[in-house]
């Protein structure tokens, strides 16, 4: 069965609005009679901006963020949410109290790698979740949090690393590529589309899935553009050759890619008004 990969990325760090138009192009696809499948490979919350991620992941057993869980309620996911999802990051702002000045606590709270707190790492090659906590970070979070921040680790028993051990020897290996491709693999196999949520503003979330990708949406808020694929790929490729993972930002590539058409995205109040919106247009976003 042939299945088509449609990636949805964003130009902006956060608030492009990646999860609304996928989960609206996800809900559009099922009423249209498609089978459809859901993979966000990475996703990151906050702890304090995103407190009921908290204590739903207390109450589940299972480190979810607020997106993945719209892909749960649309999808009915029970444990598939962890092949859905399979690396979670948990982020918390610092306790401005633990700096010296406050240009170091500023530049803490835009860099992720002084954010992230804890993470989940599930492989569906053998149903195991790894948890992490990143004592140090841990440590020095908003007070408010800390009591909670305890009462993840005594429900996950996580293995304490460092953030920067975490994304290089974690992320970046080779058992990591292995274990992302097996979770797409096995989504792609059962649907008819598959819609992948890139990360931030990634053009991709992991190079090895750039060649399976069909259709290539990147959302900024008001518009959704519809980027030629093999031009997508082509300038993805050159870039992430010279530069590495910076490379993938997304804004520093865009204006080189060709857009094969622009749609304007209506101010909505629900997921369900940009799905009426995204179902009149679906046929000219997802043709190839």
């Amino acid at each position: 069965m042939n299945c088509t990969i449609v990636l949805v990325n964003g130009l902006l760090t956060y608030d492009s609005g990646k999860t609304y138009v996928a989960t609206a192009l996800v809900k559009a696809l099922i009423e249209r009679g498609f089978k459809v499948s859901a993979f966000k490979p990475l996703a990151g919350h906050s702890a304090w901006y995103q407190f009921n991620t908290v204590l739903y992941s207390l109450r589940c057993g299972t480190l979810i963020g607020e997106d993945v869980l719209k892909y749960k309620e649309l999808l009915s996911l029970g444990p598939e949410v962890e092949l859905v999802n399979p690396v979670d990051l948990l982020l918390a702002p610092l306790d401005p109290n633990c700096f010296e000045n406050v240009e170091d606590y500023l530049h803490a709270l835009t860099n992720q790698l002084e954010q992230l707190i804890m993470a989940r790492v599930s492989d569906c090659r053998n149903g195991v979740a790894r948890y992490y906590v990143i004592e140090d970070n841990a440590s020095r979070v908003v007070l408010g949090l800390r009591p909670w921040v305890e009462k993840l680790v005594e429900r996950f028993k996580p293995d304490p690393i460092t953030a920067r051990r975490f994304f290089v020897d974690i992320l970046a290996s080779h058992s990591m590529i292995e274990l992302l491709d097996c979770a797409f693999d096995t989504l792609r196999s059962r649907a008819d589309v598959l819609v992948v949520e890139s990360f931030n503003d990634a053009a991709v979330p992991y190079m090895d899935l750039l060649s399976d990708v069909d259709v290539v949406l990147t959302v900024t808020p008001g518009c959704l553009f519809k980027l030629d694929p093999e031009d997508f790929k082509r300038i993805v490729k050159s870039s992430y050759s010279k530069l590495g993972e910076r490379g993938l930002a997304l804004g520093s590539i865009f204006d080189e890619i060709d857009v094969k058409s622009r749609f304007f995205l209506p101010v909505v109040s629900s997921v369900n008004e940009l799905t009426t919106f995204i179902s009149r247009y679906l046929e000219p976003l997802l043709s190839r």
